[in-house]
């Protein structure tokens, strides 16, 4: 079985993709806010760490990886939403939302990924986009919380384009409205049907991070 780093662990879909890898067998790493403190098992260990600060979470990484010899995967799950178009969106309403959804993935993926370099296994990151970052016309209405998933996109590219035939692989989940409570208040006349259900999204990434014929950059939920 792998050992798995999920960061985001706390979140409404972090709590259901750690619980699935756990039952799978897999060694898992969790990632959650700075401050929580949450008990664990062998097969499920609580780390918690500001991701904004890029030292504070280099640091984990590396120390992670020490313990546990090698880094399998890495799931990056910690982000947020935001509503607002360009009148709503001034500068610091796009680095707040750069922050929380691209800041985090980079400051754990970089030593993730220099990491799974130096392995002989590789390894897969998988990071969370958005459909406004691959339909723009769609993300008028919240320009903040789309141009930071663009980022992400672009970021696992360049990534892989940096790995080139070395066997490590990231890619960018993209899914529709999550089902999560928070969602199901925030849009009561939605029709919930369509929507992703957290466990379908953590057995379709456990198919990714095991190697399975998914291989594309982009993962279309």
């Amino acid at each position: 079985m792998a050992n798995i780093l999920i960061s985001g662990a706390g979140g409404n879909l972090g709590k259901v993709v750690v619980d699935y890898f756990v039952s799978k067998g897999h060694t898992v790493l969790a990632i959650v806010s700075s401050g929580k403190s949450l008990s664990g098992t062998e097969k499920l260990i609580y780390y918690s760490a500001d991701l904004t600060d890029e030292i504070q979470t280099n640091e984990l990484v590396h120390s992670i990886a020490k313990e546990h010899k090698t880094l399998d995967a890495a799931i990056l799950l910690a982000g947020g939403f935001a509503m607002g178009g360009i009148q709503e969106s001034n500068w610091q309403a796009v680095t707040a939302m750069i922050d929380v959804n691209f800041k985090t993935a980079f400051t754990v993926a970089r030593p993730v990924f220099l990491t799974m370099l130096g392995q002989t296994t590789g390894g897969k990151i998988v990071f969370v986009g958005a459909r406004p970052a691959l339909d723009i016309k769609s993300g008028k209405a919240m320009l903040a919380y789309t141009l930071s998933k663009s980022i992400v996109l672009n970021f696992a590219e360049l990534l892989n384009a940096e790995a080139d035939n070395k066997p490590v692989q990231c890619s960018v989940i993209v899914p529709s409205t999550i089902d999560t409570p928070a969602n199901r208040a925030a849009m009561p006349q939605a029709n919930f049907k369509d929507w992703n259900k957290p466990e379908d999204i953590a057995v379709r990434l456990e198919k990714i991070v095991r190697g399975s014929t998914e291989t594309e950059t982009v993962v279309v939920l």
